[in-house]
């Protein structure tokens, strides 16, 4: 595919202003693009708003989807350090370690082989047993019978990660347009056509390239991906201090501030963005039989995480090259985001992505 790189880099419109769309901005902006970034809304994503901004450690083989997602975590660690001397902010980067928990000798034995699997795989792991994680873990109920450890599980607060991002963008001449909607996008020979909807009228605008980050709304302009909302619901509980990600059943904790922050529930109810009672109950019960004693719960708030077809991202270029898609991260945007951004910018400007991105079609 022909670089659309022009003598005074190309002019490029990224629709969706989530932690995807602000590190391709970014990165874009970087390289010499004339970026415009817009969203409908004008505050962060429903995405962003609903993540934990866990950083699970990479544990994967050596193809092609493993390879991207070990070098989508080890990414943030330096990006945390390039933003904060760029912009001033703290973008939360901190390598907590995650552990998982054992509640019955089932469960230990299936961590206890996931311990082996991973440092067979060259990731550090190791077993704790009950006493070992009771001096990790204080909090944790004397029902917990041991853990396994993962030093390389970190996280990042994915509200300043965005801030930092769009602000870092803006420094190197990226626009920002919200409140602004993209209702149609026209490919054309060596551009696209961009049909905008505003509270002052509507018109069309042309960009050499445009690139779709809208989530779980991607479909509304790139039909030809399938992806749906997940709504997750997340609370923030006192009384209860952790140290690490803590994991279990299929829900995290991990400290905020003062606060632990439990979550995320799965819910499939279309764009509702509702919080719901049953929630509510079910992060309360999760949260009493972690902790002892058990911490009430603050805070309730819910997101929406955009699931692909067969459960991959879709980072890709469709149709004339002109019109890119970055979409369907569901609970890995804000570890994948800032890499995803980086590959896209590189594909853009370069004519390549510089990686195998099989794995991330439409058709994989």
């Amino acid at each position: 595919m022909a670089s659309a790189v022009t003598d005074s880099g190309p002019r490029v419109v990224v629709i969706g202003a989530g932690i995807i769309g602000q590190s391709t901005a970014y990165y874009l902006a970087h390289a010499g693009a004339a970026v415009t970034l817009m969203d409908s809304d004008d505050g962060p994503s429903p995405t962003s708003r609903s993540s934990l901004g866990v950083l699970t450690h990479a544990y994967g083989a050596d193809d092609a989807y493993s390879s991207f997602y070990r070098d989508c975590h080890a990414l943030h660690e330096p990006l945390s350090a390039l933003l904060l001397q760029e912009t001033g902010i703290d973008v939360g980067w901190r390598p907590l370690g995650g552990i998982d928990l054992a509640f019955d000798e089932g469960e230990a034995g299936t961590l206890r082989d996931w311990v082996d699997l991973n440092l067979s795989r060259g990731a550090e792991a190791e077993w704790l047993d009950e006493s070992t994680l009771r001096e990790a873990e204080p909090g944790l109920t004397t029902a917990a019978l041991g853990g396994a450890r993962f030093p390389q599980d970190g996280r990042v607060d994915p509200v300043r990660l965005g801030t930092a991002l769009r602000v870092a963008a803006q420094k190197r001449g990226t626009v920002v347009r919200t409140s602004t909607t993209v209702t149609e996008i026209r490919p054309l020979d060596g551009g696209v056509d961009c049909h905008l909807a505003m509270a002052s009228g509507e018109c069309t605008e042309s960009y050499d390239v445009a690139v779709v980050t809208t989530g779980a709304w991607t479909g509304e302009l790139a039909p030809s991906v399938r992806v749906r909302p997940i709504r997750g619901q997340s609370g923030f509980f006192s009384g209860v201090h952790v140290r690490h990600v803590l994991r279990w059943g299929g829900l995290h904790a991990l400290p905020d501030g003062d606060d632990t922050l439990v979550g995320g529930t799965v819910d499939e109810v279309g764009f509702d963005l509702t919080t719901t009672d049953a929630a509510r109950q079910e992060l309360m019960a999760w949260s009493g039989r972690l902790f002892d004693p058990a911490p009430s719960l603050r805070q309730l708030r819910a997101g929406l995480r955009p699931k692909p077809r067969r459960g991959r991202p879709v980072i890709t270029p469709l149709e004339t090259g002109t019109l890119f898609v970055a979409t369907g991260h569901y609970k890995s945007g804000i570890l994948m985001g800032p890499h995803t951004g980086q590959v896209v910018a590189r594909w853009i400007m370069e004519g390549s992505p510089g990686r195998d991105m099989s794995p991330f079609t439409i058709a994989r």
